[in-house]
């Protein structure tokens, strides 16, 4: 079995608490002879290549400067084509995201859906559902998680 994990932070780039998760994660799986490949994205023109802790990591290319339209994932950021291509050529058998934000967000998943890869979401940061970004009520208690547009409106 291959697993294509992707996100949008990973070592030696960044170093949090995203990165330290993956990387356990994909030692547990390849201590289960389960192959694993993670791919992020990285500023610049040009996919990088490399292994990190015996891992082999993918960084496909990301503009530094995306339009409000590519912000918003409206449509795909400049050079998701590289990302698309590498993704095909894997023959993985599961997709595995750990973002949901530009650079590996939704067109990353309706990719690996349309080449019809089961696909796992995982969220680790809490900006997909807190408009504060914190998960903390008004800023300075923690939030209850329940959604409703004018506390969460006031709280942001």
């Amino acid at each position: 079995m291959k697993v294509v994990q992707t996100t949008s932070w990973y070592f030696p780039d960044s170093s949090g608490g995203v990165e330290v998760y993956l990387d356990g994660l994909v030692q547990g799986l390849t201590s289960r002879q389960i192959e694993n490949i993670v791919a992020a994205p990285k500023i610049g023109d040009q996919p990088d290549h490399y292994q990190y802790n015996g891992i082999d990591v993918y960084r496909y290319p990301l503009i530094p400067s995306p339009s409000q339209a590519q912000q918003r994932e409206q449509t795909p950021p400049v050079g998701f084509e590289d990302f698309s291509q590498w993704l095909k050529a894997q023959n993985a058998d599961l997709y595995h995201q750990h973002s949901w934000r530009f650079g590996c967000g939704l067109h990353h998943l309706r990719s690996a859906r349309q080449l019809g890869l089961p696909t796992v979401v995982t969220i680790h940061m809490p900006e997909v559902v807190c408009l504060r970004g914190t998960m903390m009520l008004n800023g300075n208690s923690p939030c209850d998680g329940r959604i409703d547009p004018v506390r969460c409106g006031y709280c942001c």
